[in-house]
């Protein structure tokens, strides 16, 4: 088959898919069907249970999952600073650079959007230092490589050494699996290795990114990694004693949830995220799970969103 031949169907669905409308229409379905199936699963739930296991959430709890919350952040902050090294060297401090990074994941985990609502924060903080569109989003493709490669790392070594996590979530056999993990282990290993055989640059869609060096790499893997345990950390700590005694099994079904979500393109992967947790813990009907979910989405959605907000208006004013 010549390129000829496969070119303008894929360019079709490109442009398809790159039309504002869908990817704004897209999400708000999925968000829709998600609740639905959100609200079955919760049928059986009285709110007032909910607000009593709200009410006696333990302060320990909520102070842990605040702290994990301000790690998280502070390795998303970390994305921005090593990108932009990368990037554009010795043009943006790093204080710039962690405001930037913060503050855009903050404002499109709470409104979604990442590819409308994150990048314009960072723009107008980066263009301001001189930065252009093609340097900005050349930024925000790092920062999506670095939180690919980290979760890459930690879903392949779960479901590589502790299989039957997204089993809960999707018909998947236990050996199906671990070769999943194994397959992703193996395309990262053999993309750092690329990566270490010198300067590497990926042209995609018309635009050329630079991609980082081996050590830049494997310091982004670890920032990843630190954050996606950090956020995992946050819902972890609130849920009811029984459903997080498997700490594997959690962690699997928490990225399978944050991946869903991702996909979706729904505001922080609202519905689509909570259906997912609740389905992969078999938590049906549980209120206190529930509770768990909504003090989630108010330590790290909510918290973050409000400060990023009052923090960039503040800046706006002086």
């Amino acid at each position: 088959m010549t390129d000829v031949e496969v070119k303008p169907p894929l360019l079709r669905f490109a442009r398809l898919l790159a039309n504002p409308a869908l990817r704004i229409a897209l999400p708000v379905l999925i968000v829709a069907i998600a609740v639905m199936v959100l609200h079955r699963l919760a049928s059986n739930v009285a709110w007032g249970d909910v607000r009593a296991d709200l009410a006696t959430a333990s302060v320990r709890d909520l102070a842990v999952a605040v702290g994990a919350t301000m790690a998280s952040f502070a390795a998303l902050a970390l994305y921005d600073v090593l990108a932009v090294r990368i990037v554009v060297p010795g043009i943006v401090p790093a204080r710039i650079a962690a405001l930037a990074g913060a503050s855009g994941y903050a404002i499109s985990n709470l409104l979604g959007f990442s590819w409308l609502t994150g990048s314009t924060v960072r723009y107008r903080i980066y263009s301001a230092l001189g930065l252009d569109a093609g340097q900005v989003a050349a930024v925000i493709a790092l920062n999506w490589s670095a939180f690919w490669m980290g979760g890459a790392l930690i879903v392949g070594l779960l479901l590589a050494f502790h299989p039957l996590g997204l089993s809960a979530i999707l018909p998947l056999a236990p050996a199906l699996e671990t070769g999943l993990g194994l397959s992703l282990l193996l395309g990262l290993g053999v993309f750092l290795a690329w990566l270490s055989q010198g300067p590497r640059r990926l042209t995609l869609m018309g635009a050329t990114l630079t991609l980082p060096n081996l050590r830049a790499a494997v310091f982004l893997t670890a920032v990843a990694v630190a954050d996606l345990l950090a956020t995992g950390t946050v819902l972890y700590v609130l849920l009811p004693a029984d459903l997080s005694q498997n700490s594997a099994l959690f962690f699997t079904v928490f990225f399978g949830a944050v991946l869903l979500g991702l996909l979706s393109h729904a505001p922080g992967g609202l519905g689509v995220f909570e259906a997912t947790m609740v389905i992969g813990l078999g938590a049906g009907g549980r209120s206190d799970v529930l509770a768990a979910l909504v003090l989630y989405r108010m330590i790290y959605t909510v918290l973050p969103f409000g400060i990023a907000a009052l923090g960039l208006g503040v800046g706006e004013a002086l």
